[in-house]
């Protein structure tokens, strides 16, 4: 596809809009076909990770926010949940003023998870940053906040 091919070029909007989509393709068919083992659905949702967490660590914040999803999800058809991982990812993303990943990570030192223990100031530090976030650019659900 082109956003593939954009991608190989390092275009990091490009890398985010071929890893989930191609996420989501794959994620569909496994759902729709839930009783058979679709092993080349599987590898593509890993592979698709794959490139959302490299445009992530090259500083796409929606890379960020949708791979550290993907490791929070505790129904991850790849098997590879990893809260640590993905809190990694939403800090990255939150540290780009990603209002949604705050927010993850808010909900996710209120409550804690494997490996995470609830924090009640990093609960209040990463609220406070979605709030100001979301007082300043708008919406949590806008597409860029910064």
């Amino acid at each position: 596809t082109n956003f593939f091919k954009a991608c190989e070029g390092d275009h990091l909007p490009a890398c985010y809009h071929y890893g989930i989509m191609n996420y989501l393709f794959n994620m569909e068919k496994i759902k729709a076909n839930k009783d058979i083992k679709l092993n080349n659905e599987i590898k593509e949702l890993k592979d698709s990770i794959k490139v959302l967490e490299s445009a992530c660590i090259k500083g796409n914040s929606d890379s960020c926010y949708f791979a550290g999803g993907h490791f929070i999800n505790k129904d991850t058809l790849t098997n590879d949940r990893n809260p640590t991982l993905a809190a990694q990812y939403f800090t990255k993303s939150c540290d780009m003023n990603h209002a949604p990943s705050c927010y993850n990570l808010a909900v996710l030192y209120k409550h804690g998870d494997i490996n995470i223990q609830p924090n009640n100031e990093k609960f209040n530090e990463y609220k406070n940053k979605t709030m100001e976030l979301i007082n300043k650019y708008g919406d949590i659900n806008s597409n860029r906040i910064a």
